[in-house]
């Protein structure tokens, strides 16, 4: 029998299916070079005996040795740093290779330079975002004079309930959208999408998600498209300014001397951890059942005298601050859930 002497690694072992087959197909490149490393890696097969060893020495693939411990674990480890490089190939470089004109190369400039280079070129077409001491002073002077004022926010809750049926088919945003049931959106629903769009052109500040996601802003842009919202009228900040302003202390300030309202379903927790930090509470509106129930619940709202109304009642809050400004000629805040982190005391007022 010959005697097997030392390992030489040939390549994970062979799987099969779809999926072992796009992977090859992916890493086929077309170049000679690349053809011939893999016609070479092939043809080790059958490489002649080496110098120093005898020619009944078999050399063994490392990854079809019997019982080899790991195996799997290394595959799988494997096909994910393939997966993951070939992805980061795909969604930069393969895309900057579109547009490099033929007989030419871009050396020694990553995909990073590259998007540099690019963004800096489209700086006229930069649209800027409110700064929290902006949003904060805008706030505390609609208070200050008893002006009517509205700050909303958009996550993906309310993009996709604007997309669905519009710029997306309802069953893709319900794959997307599983938890809209718990923001209080019951898809179909062609009036909240009308409610939404009025809500968001009325508000006197939109937040809007940093993230270019495709349930973020790849969403966003389209949507408004869709509603005749020119974004450039807007008055935009982050969707989280709400936790900006907390965090450098601005919201104490806000509520600080003011008549408050709270709305939502996790308000009466609120409410008591706000009067143990000296905020003037003049009631709570509890529960909000989405947004069928907005019309109730600002019939409950009309009945107290509040300065400002804190908001958490998931989408239903775009809507509910909007008319509280209009309906009401009061400052009303999206505060989402800023309102649950700070009743299970996960953050506290700064």
């Amino acid at each position: 029998m010959p005697r097997q002497v030392g390992l030489i690694y040939d390549g994970l072992p062979e799987r099969r299916g779809p999926m072992r087959r796009r992977r090859q197909r992916h890493r086929l490149e077309g170049s000679n070079a690349r053809s011939g490393t893999d016609r070479s890696r092939r043809s080790s097969k059958k490489r002649l005996p080496q110098a120093g060893r005898s020619s009944n020495e078999v050399p063994l693939r490392a990854s079809v040795l019997p019982h080899q411990h790991g195996t799997r674990r290394g595959t799988e480890t494997f096909d994910f740093e393939e997966g993951y490089r070939q992805g980061l190939y795909d969604g930069g470089d393969a895309k900057v290779e579109k547009f490099i004109p033929e007989q030419m190369i871009l050396p020694e400039l990553t995909i990073d330079d590259v998007i540099q280079a690019g963004i800096q070129s489209l700086s006229s077409s930069f649209i800027p975002i409110m700064t929290t001491a902006e949003v904060y002073q805008e706030l505390d002077e609609a208070l200050e004079n008893a002006r009517p004022f509205s700050l909303v926010r958009l996550g993906d809750g309310e993009l996709l309930t604007l997309a669905h049926d519009t710029v997306m088919p309802v069953e893709q945003v319900r794959r997307w959208g599983w938890f809209l049931p718990y923001a209080g959106v019951h898809l179909p629903d062609s009036q909240v999408r009308i409610d939404l769009a009025r809500a968001i052109s009325r508000a006197n500040i939109v937040g809007v998600p940093m993230s270019r996601h495709p349930s973020y802003q790849g969403l966003l842009f389209p949507v408004l498209r869709y509603y005749g919202i020119d974004y450039r009228r807007l008055n935009l900040a982050w969707s989280t300014v709400n936790y900006a302003l907390n965090e450098e202390g601005r919201l104490r300030r806000l509520l600080t001397g003011r008549k408050v309202l709270l709305v939502g379903n996790e308000t009466p927790g609120m409410a008591k951890y706000l009067q143990g930090q000296g905020i003037q509470i003049q009631g709570n509106v509890a529960p909000v059942h989405g947004v069928s129930d907005v019309p109730r619940v600002m019939n409950q709202i009309a009945h107290f005298d509040f300065d400002i109304a804190f908001v958490s009642a998931g989408i239903a809050a775009v809507i509910l601050c909007v008319r509280i400004a209009d309906e009401l000629s009061k400052v009303a805040l999206d505060m989402g859930h800023l309102t649950n982190k700070i009743t299970s005391g996960e953050l506290s007022l700064t």
